[in-house]
């Protein structure tokens, strides 16, 4: 089945044709004119005398209508697909303050700050993600959206690697505002899917909100809260003044409690990938399949074979000058 996205531009097609029949009687109007560029092609037979002059013109003619009817946007409907809506709208709420540049966590044996080993345990969780709807916040001095709610788990799990410490302000861990920011998308989503992971290595120490405040108004919306504590078992340097990386596990352990989740504490590589594998076991909430009609767009068809017409014309030109 053919269908136009743009169905109303098709009223424009007759409109060579009215100019045709118009212009001569405006070219006799008494007082003022309209010059019009390329009218000589419409208003005479440059391209030739007789027959030939008009089939030349109903070859500009045809270039029009073929252009027009690209505008429109011809498409074919494809057959009906299902897609499965199983699964969860989970936010992940990533620290990438300051002191997340501190190494005291091993990968291989070798020291690695804490952002390098979120970035490679959390992308591997998302991307292995099937059927969920994943977003991405980060926060530090404040909190911003860095990816909404989509199906698209590559890209969120490519914007987790390319996160880097202090790109949300160095100083400071603003937990209640992640919260908020998180919920923001989640509320909009039906209330049983609904889960957050916060992963945090500080205390609340900025934004508007308490995280306490944000943890009852999750708990209201039946959102769920994971919260991961990560402190590595020894401190080491590369952290900001002011970004002392310990971990407020009181109060996450709250946040999680409230909300109806869990707290995990990560002290090193091996328990932040359990923790993740853990969350990975959470049961998945079934949900309506949706039927989808994908749409083809079919303007290219028109739009060749206006340049097609377009070099036919141009070489009915070329061989009457040569004449």
């Amino acid at each position: 089945m053919i269908q136009f996205a743009y169905p109303e531009l098709l009223w424009i097609l007759p409109l060579p044709l009215l100019i045709r029949l118009l212009w001569p009687r405006a070219r006799h109007a008494q007082g003022g004119a309209v010059w019009m560029p390329g009218a000589e092609l419409i208003t005479s037979r440059q391209g030739g005398e007789g027959s030939q002059g008009w089939l030349y013109l109903l070859l500009l003619w045809l270039v029009w209508a073929a252009l027009v009817i690209a505008a429109a946007g011809p498409q074919r409907l494809g057959e009906w697909q299902n897609l499965s809506a199983s699964g969860r709208d989970l936010m992940m709420a990533v620290d990438v303050s300051g002191s997340m540049q501190l190494q005291d966590f091993e990968i291989e044996g070798r020291q690695y700050d804490r952002m390098t080993v979120v970035k490679q345990v959390a992308s591997a969780f998302v991307e292995a993600r099937q059927g969920d709807r994943l977003g991405l916040v980060l926060f530090g001095d404040h909190a911003y959206l860095q990816a909404p709610l989509t199906f698209d788990n590559k890209t969120v799990a490519a914007y987790i690697r390319e996160a880097v410490p202090g790109i949300a302000g160095r100083f400071d861990t603003a937990i209640g505002e992640a919260i908020a920011v998180s919920l923001r998308q989640l509320m909009l989503r039906p209330a049983s899917s609904r889960v957050l992971i916060l992963l945090s290595d500080g205390s609340n120490t900025s934004g508007l909100i308490e995280p306490l405040e944000a943890a009852r108004l999750a708990a209201a919306e039946q959102v769920r809260i994971y919260a991961i504590g990560m402190e590595g078992a020894t401190l080491g340097s590369g952290a900001d003044d002011g970004a002392t990386g310990s971990v407020d596990e009181k109060l996450l352990r709250q946040v999680a409690e409230i909300s109806g989740g869990r707290f995990f504490r990560a002290h090193n590589t091996r328990e932040l990938k359990q923790i993740y594998q853990q969350l990975d076991q959470l049961e998945p909430t079934q949900g309506d399949e949706a039927r989808v009609r994908p749409l083809f767009s079919l303007a290219y068809w028109p739009l060749a074979a206006a340049l097609l017409l377009v070099l036919l014309a141009s070489a009915w030109r070329l061989l009457r000058a040569w004449r």
